[in-house]
């Protein structure tokens, strides 16, 4: 199962708040390209879901969550600010 840290579910919380996100909206992972992407969304039936406080911050569709599986997602500082980064 993907790993989610604290500051990582925190800053998607920032993310969904900053947007403007409607009640029930949640950061997806979708395929782009090669690789994937983040993306306003709303939780479908069997996505893994993850929180922050009481609040469903991310949403995994199963295909993505098997190939996440063993990774974590984290908050990774850069010359141009935290980044979210997936490592493992």
């Amino acid at each position: 199962m993907l790993t989610v840290t604290d500051t990582a579910a925190a800053h998607l919380a920032e993310l969904l708040d900053n947007a403007d996100a409607s009640d029930g909206a949640v950061v997806r992972f979708v395929p782009q390209g090669q690789s994937l992407a983040l993306q306003l969304g709303n939780e479908q039936a069997g996505d893994q879901t993850f929180q922050h406080g009481d609040k469903v911050v991310l949403a995994v569709e199963p295909e993505i969550a098997a190939v996440l599986a063993d990774k974590k997602l984290e908050l990774q500082p850069t010359e141009q600010g935290d980044r979210l980064a997936i490592s493992g």
